[in-house]
């Protein structure tokens, strides 16, 4: 009877030290799987996210085509520094403001030399749910330059982030990060045709 007892308590003691290695490793299994549970949830949730925000960033409407360039009224520039205006239409149809708008012309002084760039902008603290208005920045620009001029405009949404579009024909805005507008580079044909519309602008605004 005794032998029985200490061959059935062996027995125990063998399950029992198997069973908690085991056990463990059960643990540890489920906690990994919880554990990509969430990270998979937590990315889900910022993909929803960040849908949403696009969303509401392709509402935010900037103009078709490029901005427009026109000479400087005599209003705008009174004390001659900046002859040009760009003009940038912009209309927020979504349902939130959108804040610190920036429309911006980066002007390269040399080819192929983006630290040469110079940049003229204005802000805009607010633009409401609904609201239409047209930003002019005034620049200046001497039309015998070799640079190519680049435009861009962002803006903050409700949530805080930046978006931003820099092309004409951009089916949706882009997060901004700080970076220069994708088609600010040189163009020998882009500096030609603009020397010849400012050349046709100064004809006409001296003629009587």
């Amino acid at each position: 009877m005794i032998v029985q007892i200490v061959q059935s308590t062996s027995w125990w003691q063998v399950v029992a030290t198997i069973a908690t290695p085991v056990g463990v490793l059960t643990a540890i299994a489920v906690a990994l799987a919880n554990m990509v549970q969430r990270r998979h949830d937590n990315e889900r949730r910022a993909a929803d996210e960040e849908a949403k925000s696009l969303a509401q960033a392709r509402l935010v409407i900037t103009g078709q085509g490029n901005p427009g360039v026109r000479p400087a009224r005599p209003d705008e520039n009174p004390d001659g520094e900046y002859p040009f205006v760009m003009d940038f239409p912009f209309a927020n149809h979504g349902d939130r403001p959108v804040l610190d708008v920036f429309p911006e012309i980066w002007r390269e002084m040399s080819v192929g030399n983006p630290e040469s760039a110079q940049k003229f902008s204005i802000r805009a603290p607010l633009v409401k749910s609904g609201e239409e208005t047209t930003f002019s920045p005034k620049f200046s620009w001497d039309p015998g330059a070799p640079g190519y001029m680049g435009w861009l405009i962002r803006w903050t949404d409700a949530d805080g982030k930046q978006w931003y579009r820099d092309t004409a024909h951009q089916d949706a805005p882009r997060r901004y990060n700080g970076q220069r507008p994708e088609n600010h580079r040189s163009s020998n044909a882009d500096v030609a045709e603009t020397r010849q519309r400012t050349r046709g602008w100064r004809a006409r605004r001296s003629s009587p």
